[in-house]
C-alpha cells in the first residue's frame, strides 16, 4: 500500500468530502493481488432498504469483531499480508491524515467484493456508524460502458452525477460519511475481462456493530446481511 500517496490525497469538498488515489497500490503489487484474488468464502448479497438496492458477492477479509485475516486458510499469502497491513497503525495514521480525522479509536472492517454481470449498488449515504470508507480497485482495461463505476452524487437522484470513477487497477476512492454523501455504483453489464473486483475497507465509530459479518464464540464467521453462502467455505465460516 502506498501510504505516502494516501496521506497526501487532495480531498474534494463538493458535493461532500471524497478523494481519489490513482496509485493506492504499486501496479506490480496490485497485479499480484489480482492474480491471487480470493476464490471462495463469498456470500451472494441481494436486498433493498429505505435508501438503496444492492446485488453483489462479498467475502470477509478483516472482521470488526475479531480482526483479520478472516478465513485465512483459503487466502493466498499476498492477501494475508494485506489483511495484516489494514490493522497497522501506519495505515490508520495515513488515512486519518488524508481526511483530517483522528482514527485512533475507530474500528476497521474489510471485505473483498465481486461484481458479476447484473451487480449494482443504488444511491445511498452509508450508515451513520461509519466514518470513512476506502475502496481499492483491481480491474485492467475497464470500459465505462461496462458499468461498475463509482458515481459521486449531488443528491439521492442517480443522474445527479458530480464525478464518475472507473475501477482501475491499483487506484482507490475515499468516501467520508455525512448526511449528503450520496454515491452509487452503476450496474455491471457483460464484460470481456471478468467481474468487477474491489476491496472495501470501512472505518466505524467506537462501539459500532458490523452491518455485514458476525463472529461466533467458536470463531465461525456468518453474514448478518440479506444473502446466502455462495460456496462451501462461506457456508462453514
Amino acid at each position: 500500500m502506498e501510504l505516502a500517496a494516501l496521506s497526501s490525497t487532495q480531498m474534494q469538498r463538493r458535493p461532500f468530502e471524497w478523494g481519489y488515489v490513482p496509485h493506492a497500490f504499486a501496479l506490480d503489487h496490485a497485479a499480484r493481488l489480482l492474480a491471487t484474488w480470493p476464490r471462495d468464502g463469498y456470500w451472494n448479497l441481494t436486498g433493498r432498504d429505505a435508501e438503496k438496492s444492492w446485488t453483489y458477492a462479498a467475502r470477509p477479509l478483516v472482521t470488526l469483531d475479531a480482526g483479520g485475516p478472516a478465513l485465512a486458510p483459503s487466502l493466498h499469502p499476498e492477501w494475508v499480508q494485506v489483511a495484516q497491513q489494514l490493522g497497522n497503525e501506519s495505515y490508520r495514521h495515513a488515512l486519518g491524515q488524508a481526511i483530517g480525522r483522528d482514527l485512533a479509536d475507530a474500528g476497521v472492517e474489510a471485505s473483498v467484493w465481486r461484481w458479476d454481470p447484473g451487480a449494482n449498488l443504488g444511491p445511498h449515504r452509508d450508515l451513520d456508524t461509519k466514518i470513512v470508507t476506502q475502496v481499492f480497485y483491481f480491474n485492467v482495461g475497464w470500459a465505462a460502458d461496462w458499468g461498475g463505476c463509482l458515481r459521486i452524487l449531488g443528491s439521492q437522484h442517480p443522474d445527479d452525477v458530480s464525478a464518475e470513477l472507473p475501477p482501475r487497477l491499483g487506484s482507490s476512492s475515499l468516501l467520508v460519511r455525512s448526511d449528503c454523501s450520496w454515491h452509487s455504483v452503476t450496474p455491471v453489464t457483460a464484460t470481456s475481462t471478468g467481474p468487477r473486483l474491489s476491496l472495501i475497507v470501512t472505518w466505524f465509530r467506537p462501539g459500532a456493530e458490523s452491518p455485514v459479518w458476525s463472529v461466533g464464540e467458536d470463531g465461525r464467521i456468518a453474514c448478518v446481511s440479506t444473502g446466502e453462502p455462495a460456496d462451501a467455505v462461506a457456508a462453514h465460516g
